[in-house]
């Protein structure tokens, strides 16, 4: 078992899909749970009716991602509500379709990819990074003065399978995807020391209502992955709560790939 009690979480992107998973899963292990949306609002609010019904605080919480002030404005309302932040689950992100190549890709598309999916992750992580660190400070003076406060945090960010085997037309969404895996690391170095760990999920294919995979795409991932089928919300939705469990303490700056195997199949595409 995975004890999350007495935590509390936040997960951008939650009014649907994986991130909605993410959310309810976090609430069953015992986190009340900050539910980020950005244009989904009863999506959110369905979130947050089945957090409750988990037993857990629940916060629907509007804003966009990618614009800073309504960021810290989101975390300002989460701290009044909640006081603190144990879990940043930054699961927010975008894609948007080409049919052509890197070559004519429009710029306009481009840079709201990198907003959403890779500068999204810079404001929310430094926000709680604020959070979390600022607690550690508060809890190195309450052990001067004789009395003990858990430290620490956990941040996951949710990256793609496609980060690490390319496809075509898709250069925004894997490139963004491949900075974040690196970012991710970058911060398990920075902050380890203050028992903060930083891990990434790449994802692998996860049919959703928000995402739905063609039967043709379906079929494709199905060939490939050797555990043959379709991920499920679930599956991401166990692994971040085991990252941001007490049992997974010593693992950061990991990029832990729950596809099925598909990045390691030698399988080509069709």
């Amino acid at each position: 078992m995975m004890a999350l009690d007495g935590t509390v979480a936040l997960v951008t992107g939650a009014s649907k899909g994986i991130g909605q998973t993410i959310a309810i899963a976090l609430a069953t292990a015992g986190a009340d749970v900050g539910v980020n949306y950005h244009t989904d609002r009863a999506g959110a609010d369905a979130t947050c009716a089945n957090i409750a019904a988990a037993g857990h605080r629940a916060l629907p919480l509007h804003a966009d991602v990618s614009d800073r002030t309504a960021v810290e404005r989101m975390f300002r309302k989460l701290q009044a509500q909640f006081g603190t932040l144990d879990i940043l689950v930054n699961n927010a992100a975008i894609g948007i379709g080409h049919q052509g190549t890197f070559a004519d890709y429009p710029l306009d598309a481009w840079q709201r990819v990198f907003a959403v999916n890779l500068e999204g992750v810079v404001h929310c992580t430094q926000a709680a990074l604020k959070i979390m660190l600022a607690r550690q400070s508060e809890g190195r003076q309450q052990q001067s003065e004789g009395r003990t406060q858990e430290t620490g945090g956990r941040i996951i960010n949710i990256s793609s399978s496609h980060s690490l085997v390319f496809q075509r037309r898709t250069s925004a969404y894997t490139v963004a995807k491949g900075a974040l895996n690196t970012l991710t690391q970058a911060l398990a170095v920075e902050f380890g020391p203050q028992g903060i760990t930083v891990n990434c999920i790449a994802a692998g294919a996860v049919s959703t209502p928000g995402w739905p995979a063609s039967p043709q795409g379906q079929a494709a991932w199905i060939r490939r992955a050797p555990r043959a089928r379709m991920g499920k919300a679930e599956d991401i939705a166990n692994a971040v709560v085991y990252l941001a469990s007490p049992q997974a303490d010593y693992i950061t700056g990991q990029i832990l790939c729950v596809d099925g195997g598909y990045v390691h199949s030698v399988t080509p595409m069709p």
